[in-house]
């Protein structure tokens, strides 16, 4: 005798099927995490909601259950949190796949209170870029239409109510069943895959974000002049003298942010010079630093466009290191490669001359160069 189960319009439904809606949840569940994290890795670095979930609760915490945990797990500490949170969500995915085999939109409601919470996490730590919050809503906004795809296969294959014709039930169900399976292992494969990956790479991506958060800037050997009284307008639809670094523009071609390591970041002035350098970042921050309020602008910018933002930078003149590495005779522009290997090339004389100030930046309003700015 088969078990059933009440569903919300009074019809029993059977334990199996019951089951298999639940497998339904977490397959599109996992697939939703995946696609967030490959989302995350893609479009902004601190957007992991997993991590960022995780991190709020590590802040929250009792100091000592902290070091409780630190004290029994070791490094596995972090790895442990993260995996209790995916097991979690996807124990509540089960849950909104049973939801919507009841009732059409009742995973979506499940779905959208995970996107929330997953959005406070990402809040914490994401400084008010509304960019962070992408990976969450679109990783689960397409975990649910995968689910509202699975459940309309399990519906075709196990319907509530009987058929007038059992034989054309028994073909019908021979092939939604098959359709049902087949796409459950497909998406269960795929989202397994993407998982780990996308795991991996937002993992890097948040290793770096969590390198850069402790970052301790040295104080500026020539500090930048206060910014002069009345400078600041408050006018209504006039931006500030000083760009927030949320608000500060970028345009650039990168699906990716490069997200680099201070660790193992350098940078090496070669070609045309008398003296090879290389120098590390904890080299540059040892460095005399300046401070200067520079304005930047969009060589595409219009006339009154939002594409320019003034920032206090903080950072070492090119020229220095340039007189160290002592550019030979007939070098006339420095040709700049990034890690993702944008170039530019610049006269030698605009980053050798004093009144241009052209300076390689540690620092934006008082805090370590944002990633999406670094």
């Amino acid at each position: 005798m088969h078990r059933q189960a009440a569903s919300a319009s009074g019809i029993a439904t059977p334990q199996s099927t019951v089951w298999w809606s639940r497998l339904a949840g977490v397959v599109a569940g996992l697939a939703g995490l995946a696609i967030a994290d490959l989302a995350s890795w893609l479009f902004a670095p601190t957007g992991s909601a997993v991590t960022a979930v995780g991190q709020l609760i590590i802040n929250l915490l009792p100091a000592s259950l902290v070091n409780f945990g630190k004290d029994t797990l070791g490094t596995a500490d972090k790895p442990v949190l993260l995996g209790i949170i995916t097991v979690f969500v996807l124990i509540i995915s089960g849950l909104a796949g049973q939801l919507e085999h009841r009732r059409k939109l009742g995973g979506a409601v499940v779905f959208a209170v995970l996107a929330v919470l997953g959005m406070v996490g990402v809040a914490a730590r994401a400084q008010g870029s509304l960019r962070a919050y992408l990976p969450t809503v679109v990783g689960l906004l397409l975990g649910y239409l995968i689910l509202r795809a699975l459940i309309t296969r399990l519906r075709r294959w196990r319907p509530r109510r009987a058929a007038a014709d059992p034989s054309d039930t028994d073909r019908t169900a021979a092939f939604a069943r098959r359709d049902f399976l087949q796409l459950t292992i497909a998406v269960g494969a795929a989202a397994t895959v993407g998982a780990i990956v996308g795991r991996a790479l937002a993992s890097a991506a948040n290793a770096v974000a969590d390198a850069r958060s402790k970052i301790r800037l040295p104080g500026a050997a020539k500090p930048a002049p206060a910014v002069p009284a009345g400078a600041e307008l408050s006018v209504n639809g006039l931006s500030p003298y000083v760009t927030p670094n949320q608000d500060f523009y970028r345009i650039d071609t990168a699906l990716q942010v490069p997200v680099i390591d201070p660790d193992t970041w350098s940078l090496r002035i070669v070609g045309m010079v008398e003296n090879p350098i290389e120098i590390s970042y904890a080299d540059l921050t040892a460095l005399p630093l300046v401070e200067h309020l520079t304005t930047l602008t969009c060589v595409s910018n219009e006339v009154g466009g939002s594409l320019i933002g003034n920032a206090l930078w903080l950072g070492y003149p090119v020229r220095e290191l340039l007189a160290r590495a002592k550019p030979l005779p007939g070098a006339d522009m420095v040709l700049s490669r990034s890690e993702d290997n944008f170039t530019a090339g610049t006269p030698l004389e605009a980053l050798t001359d004093p009144d241009r100030l052209a300076m390689l930046a540690v620092g934006m309003n008082g805090q370590p160069l944002p990633i999406e700015h670094g």
